[in-house]
């Protein structure tokens, strides 16, 4: 296909990249859907700004710690099996809130806990993502297929989180993680549809964190590439808004 024939939906024609860019936007639906609603639950329980500080900090603490490791590992396993388990993971954090939730046995240690483990899934979650990208569609138009992956993305971000709101004026926070819950039931089984390509296997000539070394040094010895992974980092750590 060539370049110039590129339109802005030619990545949805392939099939296994539209189970995964669906997948995606459920994904991040839910994944803003339940910032909205974890704030809410944590200020009905403690009514209280520091525990909210807390709550979004604990889930932000475990990409800090294991983003770059889940990138190592994408490049040596089986991706889908990982997406897989990440997303199984988030659908038991969803499915636990919403019943601990409508039940009344919700307590502030849960939110916590559930905010750190959905961190974790989220931490592999994104980087296993993008590298299906190149598996699933022609080289020709990856560029495309990553740029609608990344305007499912942008989207979302404020469109999950506005759907929450709307339904929080309806519902109970027990009955926006029962949705979201639901939603990511289909985001795992459109993952599960997914026919994704063996990618070339990884000489395992070097340990994982033997990569994340030559990474470091990589960065470390390109100017440009080291000020703007600073500037990335600087930005996600303070200007958060905890």
């Amino acid at each position: 296909m060539a370049a110039d024939s590129v339109g802005a939906f030619t990545a949805l024609r392939y099939r296994n990249y539209r189970l995964m860019w669906f997948g995606q936007v459920g994904h991040s639906a839910t994944l803003w859907m339940d910032q909205v609603a974890r704030a809410v639950l944590i200020l009905e329980l403690t009514d209280s700004a520091l525990m909210l500080s807390l709550v979004i900090a604990t889930r932000l603490v475990p990409i800090l710690l294991f983003g770059l490791i889940a990138g190592a590992v994408a490049d040596r396993y089986d991706r889908k099996k990982i997406l897989m388990s990440t997303q199984w993971v988030t659908l038991s954090t969803h499915g636990f809130l919403a019943i601990a939730c409508l039940t009344g046995i919700i307590e502030v240690w849960m939110v916590l806990s559930t905010a750190f483990v959905a961190g974790t899934a989220m931490a592999f979650n994104q980087p296993v993502r993008q590298s299906l990208i190149p598996l699933l569609v022609p080289k020709e138009i990856l560029l495309n297929a990553i740029a609608l992956n990344s305007t499912a993305l942008s989207f979302m971000r404020s469109g999950g989180g506005g759907i929450a709101g709307l339904l929080l004026a309806v519902v109970s926070v027990g009955g926006v993680y029962t949705l979201t819950a639901c939603v990511y039931g289909l985001v795992v089984l459109m993952t599960a549809l997914m026919q994704v390509p063996k990618a070339r296997p990884r000489a395992k000539d070097s340990s994982i964190f033997g990569d994340l070394g030559e990474g470091f040094a990589y960065i470390a010895g390109n100017r440009t590439l080291l000020m703007v992974t600073a500037l990335a980092l600087i930005l996600f750590v303070f200007g958060f808004p905890y």
